[in-house]
């Protein structure tokens, strides 16, 4: 099994993770590098970016994966955007189920939250995303 299998395996079950409405969004799932910014393309949906960061070739694959949902700032009425605070609050507190979810819907993946899931600011786009940064680990179909 390589690390393809393994990020689309991740990817995959973080659609499922959103079609089973555990976490509602309005746009799409898209890996690293692939969600449309820039002038003119940015995205302006509520967005799920899969990252897979690093990852281990051994009879146990081991791993550490991202998953960042983006979510629009407020206007407020003097122009200036902010963060919508209850909206990315329900988001953390979706993404925080993750870990379970995915591991009792695929038994050979495993997954554990690493990190606190943590908010940040696109200020380019006018938009915070809500980060879960998890470590995976694999069985490898030879072990």
């Amino acid at each position: 099994m390589n690390s393809e299998t393994i990020e689309t395996r991740i990817h995959d079950m973080v659609e499922a993770f959103i079609k089973d409405e555990y976490l509602t969004i309005g746009g799409k799932v898209y890996y690293r590098g692939s969600r449309p910014i820039g002038k003119n393309q940015s995205s302006y949906a509520e967005d799920a970016v899969v990252a897979f960061l690093t990852g281990t070739s051994s009879d146990i694959q081991k791993g550490t994966c991202l998953v960042n949902v983006y979510t629009n700032d407020i206007k407020a009425p003097s122009g200036m955007y902010y963060k919508d605070k209850t909206r990315c609050e329900e988001i953390a507190a979706a993404l925080d189920k993750f870990p379970a979810y995915a591991t009792k819907h695929d038994k050979d993946l495993y997954f554990k939250q690493s990190d606190i899931i943590r908010t940040e600011a696109e200020e380019e786009i006018r938009q915070h995303f809500v980060s879960l940064k998890m470590e995976f680990k694999v069985l490898n179909e030879n072990y």
